[in-house]
């Protein structure tokens, strides 16, 4: 396998990285490349990519990546707020936490 090991493409090899540290991660390794079954090689790399740049190292994110670039019903619909939205923007004032700092120096005197 080591062989094998220096010939994967970088995002290959940065998911054997991180789940050959897991427990069961070279199962999932396994199950990464087999993918390729039922996606095509830029598919796989495309969705591997956008996992790794969102921190998903694992094959089930991988897949539902996939999933939505190839079937509409697992489409994220995209969300945009414009002005003109029925969704209301709220503020929040910032909190005070001068209070909490004050409770803070009244328990150091008392010990």
């Amino acid at each position: 396998f080591l062989t094998c090991e220096k010939q994967l493409p970088a995002i290959y090899q940065k998911f054997l990285d991180k789940c050959r540290n897991r427990p069961g991660g070279m199962k999932e390794f396994v199950r990464l490349l087999l993918l390729h079954r039922e996606f095509d090689t830029s598919l796989v790399e495309e969705a591997l990519g956008e996992a790794c740049q969102k921190g998903m190292f694992q094959y089930d994110a991988v897949r539902q990546l996939l999933l939505q670039r190839t079937l509409p019903e697992h489409r994220l619909p995209q969300l945009s707020l414009a002005e003109d939205s029925s969704v209301p923007r709220i503020q929040v004032k910032a909190p005070d936490l001068s209070q909490y700092n004050r409770l803070l120096q009244k328990r150091s005197v008392v010990h």
